[in-house]
């Protein structure tokens, strides 16, 4: 089999050591083909390209290398083979990733990474994700997702060495507070997506200064943000005029005052969640449906208070709409969502029952 494997075209061999094989193969491989005139050239293809390292099998695309690594020896093969990585995706199902053990290499493939992607995991100490963050320079997209006890001194460090983040999620980051986010606005001001789901601790306070210092945001995700009011929505509303995706679902204290600033300021805006948000009414998708002409996914599932003359507006005015749920809207009938399902045919439609 090494024979053949070294008599392949380049572009099979490139398929075989990217696509059909394990992490675990990867490593016999490059020990069982890579004599002296063969090894420059396989790990040239190999990182010139992206291969998404798994618990299966990797997957390619042609211009950028990332890797995903799901334990000690998988990470130590890419410090062995010195590959320039642009994303890295540490998921929480790893087995004991110990960075600190890399340090001396770590700044050699780490130094170009654009892309970090951690879930928190119960191996992963704090040293060893100090010691990722403070090598990541370049960085315009971050994921920390999970990390229950994430205090402000990291995500300060963080932002101080990446001004031109553009992507940041730390859903679930429990601890994570107004002060934290404050100092993200203020240090990078070229966010256009910020995910702070289950961040139970932020208030208007953050979103004030959201809007005040990121008027290129895009995508908004406030999901349990329960301490979130009609205060903070409004500023995004005036500040963040290129919004284009929002997330509310359970941010009970949103009423219409919220949505109804939302709608006046976001004419682009295609994706909302109003999910559970009781305190709405019709007058609020009167807004929405006047202003927001390119709405194509509209989920309030669990909006009590909306009546048919909602579904009614929605159905006349917006045009573009393909996802529209109204499950546990109570006050909703089967008529008015059969009509709807008349006129806009090839929409999905959620509802509790037809």
């Amino acid at each position: 089999m090494t024979s053949l494997l070294i008599d392949f075209p380049e572009d099979v061999m490139l398929k075989i050591c990217t696509s059909w094989i394990s992490m675990k193969s990867l490593c016999r491989l490059d020990s069982a083909i890579c004599m002296k005139d063969k090894r420059s050239h396989f790990l040239t293809m190999i990182a010139s390209n992206r291969a998404t390292f798994s618990n299966t099998s990797p997957t390619t695309s042609a211009k950028e290398s990332t890797a995903n690594v799901i334990n000690n020896k998988s990470f130590q093969w890419l410090t062995n083979r010195q590959l320039s990585i642009e994303h890295f995706n540490l998921c929480k199902e790893m087995d004991g990733i110990t960075l600190e053990k890399h340090v001396p290499f770590a700044t050699k493939i780490f130094r170009k990474l654009r892309s970090v992607s951690i879930s928190a995991g119960p191996k992963l100490s704090e040293s060893s994700l100090l010691v990722l963050t403070k090598q990541c320079q370049n960085l315009d997209s971050l994921s920390l997702n999970g990390f229950k006890k994430i205090n402000e001194l990291r995500v300060g460090q963080i932002v101080e060495l990446s001004p031109q983040l553009k992507t940041l999620s730390l859903v679930g980051c429990w601890t994570v507070n107004d002060e934290d986010i404050q100092k993200v606005a203020q240090k990078c001001q070229k966010l256009e997506s910020i995910d702070l789901s289950a961040c139970f601790e932020i208030t208007d306070e953050a979103l004030v200064s959201i809007a005040r210092h990121c008027s290129q945001l895009r995508t908004l995700v406030l999901q349990h943000c329960d301490k979130v009011t009609d205060k903070g929505i409004c500023e995004i509303a005036k500040h963040c005029r290129m919004l284009r995706s929002i997330n509310l679902s359970t941010c009970l204290g949103i009423t219409d005052e919220g949505i109804s600033s939302l709608a006046l300021h976001s004419p682009q805006l295609q994706n909302a969640d109003f999910s559970y948000l009781k305190e709405i009414t019709d007058t609020s998708l009167t807004h929405l449906t006047t202003h927001c002409k390119l709405l194509q996914n509209l989920q309030l599932e669990g909006c009590t208070s909306l009546t048919n003359a909602a579904v009614e507006k929605i159905s006349l005015k917006c045009a573009n709409l393909t996802i529209l749920n109204v499950k546990y809207c109570g006050k909703v009938t089967n008529e008015v969502l059969e009509e709807f399902k008349i006129a806009h045919q090839k929409a999905v439609l959620y509802t509790t029952a037809l």
